[in-house]
């Protein structure tokens, strides 16, 4: 028995800067993907992946407000209940950074590529606008702020929201 996709619920963790995210996430992503399904946010990745698990929603999307360990185990748990992981341009997800990461956790293939037609385009142009930029891309409220430190670099001062580039 399919369900329609606008009666699927949609797990979706964002940062709160994404309103006023200067490459448009809110526009293209959220506001897209909240058109498409009935949505709501937990504030836990750990909560939304266990929704997953036991059918309560049909996917979860998060947007860079996790790091590697809090989707890890989440990973793991959707690949063996036989869902599907990935990063939001559909690609493998990559472990190798401390950096903030996005993830999409679906409960089947119709869903996640119901996502990933929302969310391809707009990893790929961001994707594509960092590789032609120099670190830290000017645009960028954090990374503009950083300064090197002894050879490393570091945030001269506080910021009121994540790095959407990093």
């Amino acid at each position: 028995h399919e369900k329609r996709l606008d009666k699927i619920l949609l797990g979706f963790e964002e940062g709160p800067w994404w309103v006023r995210d200067p490459s448009g996430a809110c526009d293209h992503v959220l506001l897209p993907l909240l058109r498409a399904f009935a949505a709501r946010s937990l504030m836990s990745s750990a909560a939304s992946t266990v929704a997953l698990l036991r059918g309560e929603t049909g996917a979860y999307v998060n947007v860079r407000i996790g790091k590697p360990w809090d989707f890890a185990p989440g990973t793991l748990l959707v690949r063996e209940a036989g869902g599907i992981a990935c990063a939001p341009d559909g690609t493998e997800l990559r472990w190798d950074t401390m950096r903030t990461m996005d993830v999409v956790f679906a409960a089947s293939r119709p869903i996640l590529e119901v996502i990933l037609a929302i969310t391809r385009p707009w990893y790929e142009h961001l994707r594509t606008d960092w590789e032609n930029k120099d670190f830290p891309p000017e645009n960028c409220p954090e990374c503009s702020d950083l300064e090197e430190n002894e050879g490393a670099k570091t945030v001269s001062k506080p910021q009121a929201f994540p790095c959407p580039y990093c």
